[in-house]
């Protein structure tokens, strides 16, 4: 049996099931669709959905923080893919640092998270959008608190 696209998507929606995310199809999500939640198939993160989760997860620092946040986590752009990605991948783990003025005029500097710690993100719902068929393989991962997800059958 030789190893495709296909196969790798296949088993990583399947680990991801066993970690309790549900699985969505793309499709349905994909613009022009009822349900669409993007503007183009070249738009990979589901910037609604990032941003429901980014005020969940940072509901103590200021709305224009939070849009500051947000703002540079869609716009990762260095002089390299690879230096991209490591920025990027630093987010994820780390956070943002973001600054934004405290009530009495002073500058508070914080840390915006983009997720929970595993130990607080099982409590959570956990949902992926498969890839579109035709399109290469993307795995959207999104995280609902409590909220009524689309049904993606």
């Amino acid at each position: 049996m030789s190893l495709n696209e296909s196969h790798v998507e296949e088993s990583a929606l399947s680990w991801f099931h066993e970690l309790g995310y549900t699985i969505g199809h793309g499709p349905h999500l994909a613009p022009g669709e009822p349900e669409a939640e993007r503007n183009s198939f070249a738009d990979v993160v589901l910037v609604e959905r990032l941003r429901d989760a980014i005020w969940r997860l940072n509901e103590a620092i200021p709305e224009e923080a939070r849009e500051d946040a947000l703002r540079k986590v869609l716009r990762v752009a260095t002089t390299s893919l690879t230096q991209t990605n490591r920025t990027f991948n630093r987010m994820l783990r780390d956070g943002v640092d973001v600054e934004y003025s405290r009530p009495d005029g002073s500058i508070k500097g914080d840390k915006f998270r983009l997720f929970y710690s595993c130990r607080v993100a099982k409590a959570r719902h956990k949902h992926l959008v498969r890839s579109v068929p035709g399109r290469s393989p993307r795995l959207e991962a999104q995280k609902r608190d409590g909220r009524t997800l689309r049904k993606t059958s």
